[in-house]
């Protein structure tokens, strides 16, 4: 059996709400410009994914521009590893401040209060040290012992600049990697 359906009470219909329109337009917020996040990834020995994706290997050894804008630079020591070579230090470099913070592949941290006068800051959890930058720029780093990843990512709409170096020009879609152009240009 179904239930008894009953009707709802009536009720006085209430007396309409006068509306009163602006004489004035109301301005629109602005509007909402989603970011652009890019990813620069440098893992193993050294196997490269720059901003725009291009996917490539490096194995030079010294030291490497990874990124490089106005506000900030980031470089990485590559050391010989049997045939190739991997990250063994990650430099950040405030423009501003002039100050430097440097992450070893064993976990070792030089500045690590360092705050490059309210622009950057560290972060230590386990294995895993993040850097960060009002810039747009955090690296995420997780230190193996003889060797690191990295991931440096970029909030473009922040950083609203040209970048270069081994992770690419972050504003526009780089695909001309190879090893001799990576060595001339971005040798630091």
């Amino acid at each position: 059996l179904c239930p008894t359906i009953t009707t709802p009470p009536t009720t006085p219909t209430p007396a309409p709400i006068p509306v009163v329109f602006p004489t004035e337009p109301v301005p629109a917020p602005p509007p909402v410009v989603p970011a652009k996040i890019v990813v620069c990834s440098t893992v193993g020995d050294p196997h490269f994914v720059a901003f725009s994706n291009p996917r490539y290997y490096f194995y030079g050894t010294g030291m490497f521009m990874l990124v490089n804008s106005s506000a900030v630079t980031v470089q990485a020591v590559h050391k010989p590893w049997v045939r190739a070579s991997v990250n063994s230090a990650i430099t950040l470099h405030d423009h501003a401040s002039n100050t430097c913070v440097t992450v070893y592949a064993d976990g070792g941290v030089t500045n690590s209060s360092e705050t490059c006068e309210g622009a950057c800051g560290i972060d230590v959890v386990g294995q895993t040290i993040t850097m960060r930058h009002t810039s747009g720029l955090k690296i995420v780093i997780t230190a193996y012992g003889p060797y690191m990843n990295v991931h440096v990512v970029l909030d473009t709409v922040i950083t609203n600049e040209t970048t270069y170096g081994l992770c690419g020009n972050a504003m526009l879609n780089d695909a001309d990697y190879t090893d001799t152009i990576i060595m001339d240009k971005f040798s630091a």
